[in-house]
């Protein structure tokens, strides 16, 4: 599977969303070929734009110490 192929996938689950339901999307594609996926589809709540970013940012600094752990001790994807 490519990478690419998360992006597609996503863009297939977008267009199938009316513009009435859709709240956002999120794709990301580590260098070792991890996915995170997430696509929201109640654009109503004031809440979900603050729901949205706050996953994303969740994701990401989950990643991130996942990382350094894994650089601590000396496994991928930061072999010293």
């Amino acid at each position: 599977m490519s990478n690419a192929d998360a992006f597609t996938d996503m863009a297939r689950r977008i267009e199938a969303c009316s513009p009435a339901e859709f709240g956002g999307a999120l794709v990301l594609v580590s260098p070792d070929g991890r996915r995170v996926e997430f696509l929201l589809t109640d654009p109503s709540a004031s809440s979900n734009l603050i729901a949205f970013w706050g996953f994303t940012k969740a994701r990401i600094e989950d990643a991130s110490a996942e990382g350094m752990a894994q650089s601590q001790s000396g496994f991928p994807p930061f072999r010293r």
